[in-house]
């Protein structure tokens, strides 16, 4: 069985699915709406969300980077949350961390080897940052980047730069979907742009993450 994801995000099902109900079509029955679909609604139904657009980074990404990093015999004596260009739509956060984020990191690790310094032991130091157990359920992943054959030279620079090992060093054409999180890294950093995902998808992506997302988010410091 494979290793249950945490929850870092919900992922990009909740913003694309392929199945909706059109107004005045047959009804299918196989569409209930559930957390993985979507139906069309008339706009004067809809009704904004309050927590929209978000002002916070994810509720629970800090607690359990803390709580893995803790776990493997670290002391977390500070954590942060700095913005930083979207890494599928990077139109969102464009040229972020510009300046006034960079000083603000730097100022953050100079506030750190202060508190290095003046404590002789952290025994003792407990740092609060926010978030809730069980963390916020993670989505599926529906972006999976595919190889142009006709364009992949089977450098494997791809293999050797995703996070999630998702593919294989002998055979870079493939994306493994199972392992495949959806971060775009390989269509970056591929120099032949041979890596691609659905046009149609993105679109969707990039339509409905523009909504969501805020570009002049502040940096979240914990110490």
């Amino acid at each position: 069985m494979a290793a249950k994801k945490g929850g870092l995000g919900k992922g990009l099902d909740s913003l694309i699915t392929d199945k909706v109900n059109k107004p005045g079509a047959a009804k299918d029955t196989s569409l209930t709406p559930t957390e993985d679909q979507a139906v069309m609604v008339p706009i004067n139904k809809v009704e904004p969300n309050k927590e929209q657009p978000r002002k916070h980074f994810n509720e629970d990404a800090l607690l359990e980077l803390k709580t893995e990093v803790e776990k493997r015999g670290f002391k977390v004596i500070g954590a942060a949350a700095f913005p930083a260009e979207h890494s599928i739509v990077n139109s969102i956060g464009a040229r972020r961390p510009n300046k006034a984020d960079l000083k603000e990191a730097s100022e953050y690790g100079i506030s750190l080897n202060r508190i290095i310094k003046k404590e002789d032991s952290f025994a003792s130091f407990d740092l609060k940052v926010p978030g809730n157990t069980p963390y916020r359920k993670y989505g599926k992943n529906v972006l999976f980047p595919k190889a142009d054959v006709s364009l992949c030279t089977e450098c494997s620079a791809c293999a050797k730069i995703c996070p999630a090992g998702a593919i294989s060093l002998d055979n870079p054409k493939k994306t493994d979907h199972d392992k495949c999180i959806g971060c775009m890294k390989c269509v970056r950093f591929c120099k032949q742009k041979a890596r691609y995902v659905s046009a149609f998808k993105l679109n969707m992506a990039a339509k409905k993450l523009t909504k969501v997302c805020q570009s002049d988010k502040k940096a979240e410091i914990f110490l």
